[in-house]
């Protein structure tokens, strides 16, 4: 329900998308080299997002291309093809389920290598991070969500580092 219903809902709606997931348990001690190993662990999540999101472009480009001339005419005059969805009216319901897939998938990959626990990116941070900083960071890591969601509501930060990668998705689904 949260990771593909919920999400889908609000992409289909054009409310705001929220989801979550259950927390895959990895018993480190299980590892050989448990503190590099994790880094695969966690890179896990975030490149199943990004194949899913290659897919999902892929389909959307395959429904873009067979539209009629007028409407990727249309498509390619909004400001930000990020307006899609408003004007999901008219367009094929497979383009805007690949489309609206696609985009958040592109999402969920980078929202989940940002470098703030419980997130995946901060098991890679730790595997660079100096072992001056590991007991500090041990300590911080209890108020990581509490952290992120203040990034997600009251900064703009995280839209700003998603934007950019989803016009580059809109590049690839139009070219």
């Amino acid at each position: 329900f949260g990771s593909i219903i919920l999400p889908a809902m609000g992409a289909l709606t054009g409310i705001p998308v929220i989801g979550w997931a259950k927390p895959v348990p990895v018993n480190p001690r299980q590892l050989r080299k448990p503190r590099e190993q994790m880094v695969f662990v966690s890179l896990a999540g975030p490149t199943t997002n990004f194949i899913l999101a290659a897919i999902g472009a892929g389909v959307a480009h395959f429904f873009f291309t067979r539209m009629d001339l007028g409407l990727q005419a249309a498509l390619l005059q909004l400001p930000s093809r990020l307006t899609v969805l408003n004007v999901r009216s008219s367009l094929p319901i497979g383009f805007v389920i690949a489309y609206s897939f696609a985009v958040v998938n592109v999402f969920l990959g980078l929202f989940n290598l940002l470098p703030i626990p419980p997130l995946d990116g901060s098991a890679i941070f730790e595997l660079f991070m100096p072992d001056a900083w590991r007991a500090r960071w041990y300590q911080l890591r209890p108020y990581g969500l509490i952290v992120l969601f203040a990034l997600f509501i009251w900064t703009g930060i995280i839209d700003t580092i998603i934007t950019p990668f989803v016009h580059v998705l809109d590049g690839i689904i139009v070219s």
